[in-house]
């Protein structure tokens, strides 16, 4: 239903094929560490309390509605930060259109690349993998600790009413008419 990544388009180009209806979620960390460095220093803070308005608002419409007031407001102070903010901003947004209780966790794409990162300290001692089932091994380890950390979403009748509503309008068809379940 939603695929969060870090933008990369090779990335998102496989996602479209492969998830053609999925809802498309950038990840929103990396947004602002890219638009922080932009204006001068002592703007950023406010910049980023703004930004972090449309990020964390109700709905996704109102997302967008506040991130189009950023942009007006700051455009000729900040051109180069809210160009920055103005480049695919609706992908940064999907998370708002799924219950409230499941932005937090999938806004960013750290909760994977945290893991990803640590590997390749035990990784320097293994030059390379003499077979495909090696590499396979080292990165079903990763998933596997990530998913002993995380804490779940939370899942209740009212959720799940909602994710099928974000579910149908994105496939155009019921969790039950896909899955048959």
């Amino acid at each position: 239903m939603l695929v969060a990544t870090d933008g990369n388009p090779g990335v998102m180009k496989v996602v479209e094929k492969v998830f053609p209806f999925a809802l498309r979620q950038c990840c929103q960390l990396h947004r602002m560490q890219n638009i922080l460095p932009k204006p001068p220093r002592e703007a950023a803070e406010l910049l980023k309390q703004e930004i972090h308005n449309a990020f964390h608002a109700s709905s996704y419409e109102e997302g967008l509605r506040i991130r189009r007031e950023v942009i007006e407001r700051y455009r000729d102070r900040f051109p180069a930060a809210m160009g920055c903010l103005e480049g695919n901003l609706e992908a940064r947004l999907q998370c708002l259109r799924l219950p409230k209780e499941h932005h937090r966790r999938i806004r960013t794409t750290n909760l994977l690349e945290q893991p990803f990162e640590e590997k390749p300290r035990r990784l320097k001692v293994i030059p390379h993998f003499f077979k495909e089932r090696a590499g396979t091994k080292i990165v079903f380890a990763t998933m596997l600790a990530v998913s002993q950390k995380w804490r779940g979403a939370k899942i209740n009748p009212l959720i799940v009413r909602e994710t099928d509503a974000v579910w149908s309008e994105a496939y155009r068809k019921s969790r039950e008419e896909l899955w048959g379940a």
